[in-house]
């Protein structure tokens, strides 16, 4: 018999600034979107071993199953070794903020909906660790520290409707709404270049391998509150610039602009971890010709801001 049924939503998320520099206390611009992952959670009350039956879907339908004995949460079965691993992980961390919750006669039925695709990098970890965080009363921030080791950015973006700026202040995340939401809005194109990146295994060799700078985090801050006032394209163009070059610096790495965009006539921006996920390209006059050009380069899903960013 269902006892119960929970349901939970948490927003995706994109970081404008402040890659890799918000780590070490730099401001980040944060864009909550428009899409996200729902969870729903039955409560079975059983007279047999209990259980914890998980599904997941995301657009095209169901992309993993797998069942935990409780309350150790060994694997009894999965459609994927791999990813129910981890999984298994995150459900143990749970049990450790909250011994008592799954010690319980009940079984469980969870199925999440994922709203955008799981390569993009728009959170389908920050969601899911949001969501579960909620259901069992745990602290989200220090569940996603102790699970990615990151910021923190994209469990605030989970539950805000606006752009924010985001810090860590004595560790503490700080959150402050901004009117971001620029008159050239329409002259931004959200990019894909296919290879998602790993935040966890991003933050590690970020956090490893690169010193602290305390210059850099300045200026990264001013820039980020910059960016919250411009109302010049130009303007925004050349913060953006200036904060690809200072990130490229730090982290030792080549922007994209050098690279696969050499030959593009605006900006671009890389948005989180370097490498992969999405960047962000400012452009003027005839959308269809810079379309045109990213079909060139192979690349093929685009959005416009007003098509993705949530500006409730």
């Amino acid at each position: 018999m269902i006892n119960r049924i929970h349901h939970f939503y948490a927003k995706g998320k994109l970081l404008l600034s402040g890659e890799y520099a918000v780590l070490r206390g730099a401001l980040a611009l944060v864009l909550p979107l428009q899409y996200g992952q729902s969870m729903t959670v039955e409560e079975i009350r059983t007279t047999c071993h209990p259980k914890l039956e998980w599904e997941a879907r995301e657009r095209n339908g169901i992309w993993f199953t797998a069942t935990y004995h409780l309350p150790d949460f060994t694997c009894a079965s999965t459609s994927a070794v791999l990813l129910a691993k981890p999984l298994s992980r995150i459900l143990q961390a749970l049990n450790r903020y909250r011994p008592d919750f799954f010690s319980g006669s009940f079984s469980w039925r969870i199925r999440t909906n994922l709203e955008f695709d799981r390569n993009w990098g728009w959170g389908s970890s920050s969601t899911l660790l949001r969501n579960l965080a909620a259901w069992v009363g745990a602290d989200p921030y220090s569940l996603n520290a102790e699970i990615t080791g990151g910021s923190g950015y994209d469990i605030a973006a989970a539950v805000r409707d606006r752009p924010f700026v985001y810090g860590l202040s004595n560790k503490q995340p700080t959150c402050l709404e901004t009117s971001f939401n620029p008159e050239f809005h329409n002259q931004l194109l959200f990019v894909y270049l296919g290879n998602k990146q790993t935040s966890a295994s991003e933050v590690a060799a970020y956090s490893h391998q690169i010193e602290e700078d305390p210059m850099l985090t300045s200026r990264i801050s001013q820039i980020t509150n910059a960016l919250c006032q411009v109302s010049q394209l130009e303007d925004f163009e050349k913060l953006l610039r200036e904060h690809e070059s200072l990130i490229a610096r730090h982290i030792r790495a080549v922007p994209v602009a050098e690279g696969l965009f050499h030959d593009y006539p605006y900006v671009v921006k890389s948005l989180g971890a370097w490498g992969g996920d999405f960047v962000v390209c400012t452009h003027r006059g005839n959308r269809a010709q810079v379309e045109d050009y990213l079909r060139r380069k192979g690349l093929n899903q685009w959005f416009a801001y007003q098509d993705i960013v949530s500006i409730n």
